[in-house]
């Protein structure tokens, strides 16, 4: 083989490692079209350092907090207003802890919930009495697994201390949540079976 038709050989190659990365790609979004949930997780499952995860804990404690004043409001049962101002409350003072970590490390930390919560509110906004019991108790109950899972994971695996600390501290009062939304989910599920 000639040297001069190795430049030719490079380019070639060049080609050919573009086009296996962009099938790559268009695989990716071709699986998420067939799985549209999987891209509108509440909690990204490839949450790669310790500002995802913190980007992530603002989002969820925003819509948490927007839940539990809607709950606070238009819950038919006391004990789903009395969780609703408990979700306000308590995910309010995470985020203020959370955005004072933010402001040390030097995190932009969203001031907005993502698209697809802010869908599920909408949503849960329509509803009234029964239903909205129903609904705000199956939405607390799955964003709190997430929840406990993805905190759970940073309370050993941020690599940050206090990052750690932040999601070990919280982890407890996230753990009563899950329980707390579970009872609940029981509770107004009886009453609608009634």
């Amino acid at each position: 083989m000639k040297i001069r038709h190795l430049p030719w050989m490079a380019i070639a190659l060049g080609f050919a490692a573009l086009a296996a990365c962009d099938r790559k790609d268009q695989d990716q979004r071709t699986s998420a079209a067939r799985d549209p949930g999987r891209e509108q997780m509440a909690f990204p499952p490839d949450v790669r350092n310790d500002e995802d995860f913190a980007n992530s804990a603002a989002r969820a404690n925003l819509a948490e907090i927007e839940a539990g004043r809607l709950a606070a409001s238009k819950g038919g049962d006391d004990d789903v207003r009395k969780f609703g101002r408990q979700m306000v409350d308590d995910h309010g003072q995470a985020q203020v802890k959370l955005t004072d970590l933010g402001a040390k490390k030097g995190f932009r930390l969203p001031t907005e919930t993502d698209d697809a919560r802010r869908q599920d509110l909408s949503k849960l906004s329509q509803l009234s009495g029964a239903d909205f019991d129903q609904k705000f108790a199956e939405m607390m109950v799955a964003d709190h697994e997430k929840a406990v899972a993805l905190f759970g994971k940073n309370a050993t695996g941020a690599k940050d201390g206090d990052v750690r600390d932040f999601a070990k501290s919280t982890l407890p009062t996230l753990q009563h949540h899950l329980k707390v939304a579970q009872e609940l989910k029981n509770k107004v599920g009886e009453s609608t079976a009634d």
